[in-house]
């Protein structure tokens, strides 16, 4: 940490004023990032499903059964010809890469140029998590900006990642969730001058794509009432075992089909397999359009405000939590790049749904449960607790009331996974 006192030297001021300006800027990029990545995700999905309001499961429902269908194997068909084509140039280098490797890179044309392959593939209906594209463009950017202004060692590792957040933090509105997704999730290690940083770069970089989201939550919840708190905390007890065999088995089915899709993506075949796939996804959508996507849509209904007017079905929640795994994972067998954030949410939302609905329970009440099965879940692929307790807080902006509850199954669920991990390692 540089020396601030009054009598440091003045390359130590300089120094200092160079780190300030280099905060404010990476700010200033990852908000530009996420407005300009939220823009072009609408822009696809508009294209795909033809008008509809600002949500994707309302432009799934007005759109024709050919269009629902064809979209998704056409989208992904072109994004795997794209990949394909920017891979015989080379490799694309990923943040993870540029975090641990030292002298390694993040260039910002190839690094953007696969950014906007993975908003064309969620967009036109692929189930991956659109959160890698703002995040990997907005650290791409910060990279350059480090490399221009001679910034290097660990507060450029510091920057890439505290851009990643922020770039996350622009397109959800969830500013304080950047500070545990960057220095926990992405670089692995909590320091003071990173979460400082951090914070900053979150807040200047949410502020800026306030012009997209409005400033408002993403997916608000209904009124939830202080009188349902028995209830609630109840299932955040009970849902502590059934979020972590969820949140592992989709953390394990996730990585074996990455695995496979990182050798899928050298073969000349790869457009041809993400196509079919498509035509799988499509099909399923037919019937069940909560499962298109990134899973946001799933979230709208499952615990949005509006829910009351839409009203979901066990049936539909029973099919979100097995379709949604099983076209993730497929998505990542076939080579699709892409994020697992909200898929897992959407998952673990409709793990909480379907126990709400099937006790009987009024769709406040059901809200709260997608919302504490969601995190929960989250916390459990994303190996952060905290984040996944901020991120929903954020989220939803949901009564204060509900904070504990939400904290009891996300640190029990990723505790309760991190025993048994534990366990099989002593055998």
């Amino acid at each position: 940490m540089a020396d601030f006192s009054p009598g440091a030297s003045p390359a130590a001021w300089r120094a200092a004023a160079r780190r300030a300006a280099a905060v404010a800027a990476v700010g200033l990029i990852a908000g530009a990032v996420g407005a300009l990545m939220a823009l072009a995700l609408h822009a696809v999905e508009w294209a795909a499903f033809g008008e509809g309001s600002a949500s994707l499961i309302d432009a799934l429902r007005t759109a024709p059964a050919w269009r629902r269908f064809a979209a998704v194997p056409i989208g992904a068909g072109l994004a795997g010809l794209g990949w394909r084509a920017l891979r015989r140039r080379g490799p694309v280098t990923t943040l993870d890469q540029a975090l641990r490797t030292p002298g390694t890179r993040l260039p910002v044309g190839r690094t953007a140029a696969d950014a906007l392959l993975q908003v064309a593939v969620v967009g036109s209906g692929t189930s991956v998590g659109r959160e890698s594209a703002p995040r990997q463009t907005a650290a791409a950017l910060a990279d350059a900006l480090c490399l221009r202004m001679s910034v290097d060692g660990e507060f450029r590792r510091v920057l890439l990642a505290a851009g990643a957040g922020a770039g996350l933090a622009a397109v959800y509105n969830t500013p304080w969730s950047a500070v545990p997704f960057a220095l926990t999730v992405t670089l692995g290690r909590w320091t003071l001058r990173g979460a400082l940083a951090t914070a900053a770069i979150s807040w200047i970089g949410t502020a800026i794509a306030w012009s997209v989201t409005d400033g408002l939550p993403a997916t608000p919840l209904p009124d939830v009432g202080a009188d349902r708190a028995l209830t609630v905390y109840a299932w955040a007890f009970a849902a502590i075992p059934l979020c972590a065999a969820v949140g592992a088995g989709l953390s394990g089915l996730c990585g074996l089909g990455r695995a496979t899709g990182r050798r899928v993506r050298a073969a000349w075949t790869m457009p041809c397999a993400m196509a079919a796939a498509g035509v799988l996804t499509g099909s399923v959508g037919l019937l069940l359009p909560q499962a298109l996507g990134n899973g946001k849509s799933s979230l709208d209904e499952l615990f949005g405000d509006v829910a009351p007017l839409r009203p979901v079905t066990l049936a539909v929640c029973l099919g979100v939590l097995v379709a949604k795994p099983l076209l993730t994972a497929l998505s990542f067998r076939v080579g699709v790049v892409g994020g697992l954030l909200m898929p897992s949410a959407s998952t673990g939302a409709a793990l909480g749904g379907a126990c709400g609905l099937a006790f009987g329970l009024d769709w406040a009440s059901v809200g709260a449960f997608a919302l504490v099965g969601a995190m929960a879940v989250l916390s459990v692929t994303q190996k952060s607790p905290l984040f996944g307790l901020a991120f929903g807080l954020e989220l939803t902006h949901c009564p204060a009331w509900m904070w504990p509850a939400v904290a009891c199954s996300a640190f029990g669920a990723r505790g309760l996974v991190g025993l048994v991990e534990r366990a099989r390692a002593r055998h």
